[in-house]
Order: C-alpha cells, then structure tokens, then sequence
C-alpha cells in the first residue's frame, strides 16, 4: 500500500494505517531529527510529537506532496523551536557549529554505510543536511528545499560542495584513487 493509500485508510479511521506510517517514518525522521538536536532521546521524542501533531492535524496533510517530506519538515520546525527555547539569546548558527563536537554514534548504527555517514558528519552544518537528505534519504531536490526552506538554487549549491568537500575529505584518507 502506498503513502497516499495509507493515509487516506487513516483518515477514515484504520488506526493500522496510522501505525504503518509511524512504521514507514520513525527510523528517518529520528536520525534527521537528532542532526539538529545531537541527542538521539530528545530526537525520539521530538519524532512523536511530529507523529502526534500529525495525529491530532491529520486533515492538514496535503496528499498531493510526499508525506515523508510534510513528516520531516514539521521534525525540522520542531527541533528548532525546541533548540531556540533552549538557547534563545544564541544564535542557531552558533548552536550547531557548537553541537558538531557532540555527535551520537547511536543516530545513524541503522544505516549501512556508517563510514561515510561519519564523514557526512564533518561537513558545515547546512551541507551535511543536504546531502544527507539527498544522498541517504533520496530526497529530491524540491523536497530539500521545501525541508530546509532554501531556494533550490541553494540547495543545489550546497549538496555540490558537499560532495566536492566529501570527496575531498575521502582522498586524504587514500579511500579513494584521486
């Protein structure tokens, strides 16, 4: 069953539609999540709140976009907002260069390839997500840009230099052939 069938089943009322989108989503938005919180509890609490909005808001939805792209940008809003009550005379800017030095291990064991995700990790803030999202999450273009609220020209520029910086970062380990 696909993301549209699923939702219009919960919509009317089918609480195991509700349950396969959790299903579908949980993993993903917790590992994006944490990129802004760097704490994987706090993600996962944030990620059902998002579930629980959704839950609550569910005719808000617009079917004719990905759910998983509405899911994640209501995740993004939320870590926000919970890093500015957090912090709100810092800049967020500042609280994320502040936050790299605290990455969890634990937010990305699900994923296959953890080497390079580490790598990811090294990148400025704004490059890591997208080319996590791009790269990781197959998101694409439009989608980034309607998550992060970039231009996609933007979103464009970031994920190229991403991957150059990356490439870079894997050539001084001898990873990769220059």
């Amino acid at each position: 069953m696909n993301e549209k069938e699923l939702y219009q089943k919960f919509l009317e009322g089918d609480m195991r539609a509700f349950d396969s989108i959790v299903l579908n989503y949980k993993n993903g938005l917790i590992a994006f999540i944490s990129r802004y919180v760097r704490d994987i509890e706090l993600a996962e609490d944030i990620s059902q709140e998002v579930f629980v909005d959704f839950y609550l808001k569910k005719e808000k939805y617009n079917p004719k976009f990905s759910l998983k792209t509405y899911l994640y940008t209501i995740g993004k809003y939320k870590a926000i907002n919970y890093l500015k009550k957090l912090k709100h005379e810092m800049d967020i800017e500042e609280l994320e260069i502040e936050s790299e030095k605290n990455v969890e291990d634990e937010v990305i064991l699900y994923e296959q390839n953890l080497e390079l995700i580490q790598k990811i990790k090294r990148l400025r803030k704004n490059y890591e997500i997208a080319i996590y999202l791009a790269d990781i999450e197959g998101f694409s273009y439009q989608e980034i840009s309607k998550i992060t609220n970039k231009t996609l020209a933007q979103v464009k520029i970031n994920i190229h230099r991403a991957r150059k910086v990356l490439k870079t970062i894997i050539e001084k380990e001898g990873e990769i052939n220059a």
